[in-house]
């Protein structure tokens, strides 16, 4: 009756692409061969050094996130393959708490002119470089590095927000890239940060998607999203499928944790978009909803999915999720799409329905054979069935009946009935 499940993957494609870039002095770029060779220099060299993922010799990109992938592919192939020499120290893995990765550079002795405009930290030979959430990064943010790679105190951060705005407003995931002299501490962010910019990746919808949505809503299911992006951009995809209409509600993952449990309950109803989420949210919005009666479902990819998938009535796994999720799913996804999902709940309805048509079936044909076998005698007939006939006609309802209720298709009308209540048995006063 409850639905909750993730944007990225689900209801799109997964496949991000680059879509332009915000500097610090905010000017916008469609490429990175629009931008000043010196910022474009600095740019390419935090997104390479950076990175998850492989940079094979002939310049194609494997593993890694598909962040990293999507903010690679803004580069070209020459930058892909440009080799610093650097060497790297300390890293901190982007996770869905923390919004944020930072990796610790060394650079060799003797740099390129390319990276002179870097500021670099412990002997001129460090650097950290970090990406991720603008409102975790842009607060440590004291400069920022101009188009001819001159380093420039920020003066108002306001003309820079509004772009950013404005991109996730359109249904672009932002993504902050900044440098800072100083080493990681603690898994920590660095402090004292110069911005190099923002680069936008589109995540385009799954053609099927909005159909989907629309069939959740026919069969009575409320379906709520659930993303770390930025509500803007979350907002965005969201109307832009059907999710959100008037009176619907959206809040960030702040504002639920400062909620209790009964403020999250009475919205609950109302309640479509949850963003910046952490993987702690999903197992409470779970438990809240199951406190309502509500029969739920929850999509989940990662390792910190897990808890959430467990604890739901129905957990989905995503086919390119991790091993461990897809052991505690009660279902997994091969195609990661929401059209997959919602005809899972189909053919769930379907398989219902079959055991009702068979339980009434069964019981018709054994409370037929009973009275038979229990008026015979009154009437004049001393074993109207015998022994092998009841035990003939039990062994094929029980099989031939089975195997055609089972072979039921899944029709669409089914979509148009209400979720069935966690409390309604198999049998109903409609059986009888």
């Amino acid at each position: 009756s409850i639905l909750f499940v993730d944007k990225t993957g689900t209801l799109t494609k997964g496949r991000f692409e680059p879509q332009l870039y915000i500097s610090g002095s905010v000017n916008l770029y469609s490429s990175i061969t629009e931008i000043p060779t010196v910022l474009a220099d600095v740019l390419s060299f935090c997104i390479r050094e950076s990175t998850g993922s492989v940079i094979n010799p002939d310049g194609h990109i494997v593993a890694g996130n598909a962040s990293d992938r999507a903010l690679l592919s803004f580069l070209t192939q020459e930058q892909l393959l440009e080799n610093n020499g650097v060497h790297v120290e300390h890293t901190i893995v982007f996770n869905s708490a923390r919004k944020f990765s930072a990796t610790q550079v060394r650079l060799p002795k003797v740099i390129s002119k390319k990276l002179c405009n870097l500021e670099l930290g412990d002997n001129q030979s460090m650097i950290t470089l970090v990406k991720g959430a603008p409102e975790i990064i842009l607060q440590k943010c004291s400069s920022y590095y101009e188009e001819n790679g001159n380093i420039a105190n920020i003066v108002s951060m306001e003309p820079f927000l509004h772009e950013v705005d404005l991109a996730s407003t359109k249904g672009t995931r932002v993504i902050i890239i900044a440098t800072s002299p100083l080493p990681i501490v603690d898994d920590h962010l660095p402090d004292r940060m110069t911005l190099v910019g923002v680069i936008g990746i589109m995540d385009q919808i799954r053609s099927g998607s909005k159909s989907a949505l629309q069939m959740t809503k026919r069969a009575g299911i409320q379906t709520i999203m659930i993303t770390g992006d930025k509500v803007e951009t979350a907002t965005a995809i969201a109307k832009e499928i059907g999710l959100i209409s008037s009176g619907d509600i959206t809040i960030t993952s702040s504002d639920l944790k400062k909620m209790s449990d009964e403020d999250v309950e009475d919205i609950l109803p109302n309640l479509r978009l949850v963003a910046r989420s952490l993987p702690t949210d999903k197992s409470r919005l779970v438990k809240i909803a199951q406190r309502k009666g509500l029969v739920v479902g929850m999509t989940g990819d990662g390792v910190n999915d897990s808890a959430a998938l467990r604890r739901a009535d129905v957990g989905f796994a995503m086919g390119s999720g991790a091993d461990v999720t897809k052991e505690a799913a009660d279902i997994v996804i091969l195609d990661d799409n929401f059209s997959s999902l919602t005809k899972s709940i189909l053919y769930g309805r379907t398989i219902f329905k079959s055991i009702r048509k068979f339980v009434v079936f069964q019981s018709t044909v054994n409370l037929a054979s009973t009275v038979i076998v229990f008026l015979g005698p009154f009437l004049g007939f001393d074993f109207p069935l015998t022994l092998i006939q009841l035990l003939w006609v039990n062994l094929v309802m029980d099989t031939l009946a089975a195997l055609a209720f089972g072979g039921e298709p899944p029709l669409d009308r089914y979509m148009d009935e209400q979720p069935i209540q966690r409390s309604e048995s198999i049998i109903d006063i409609y059986m009888w």
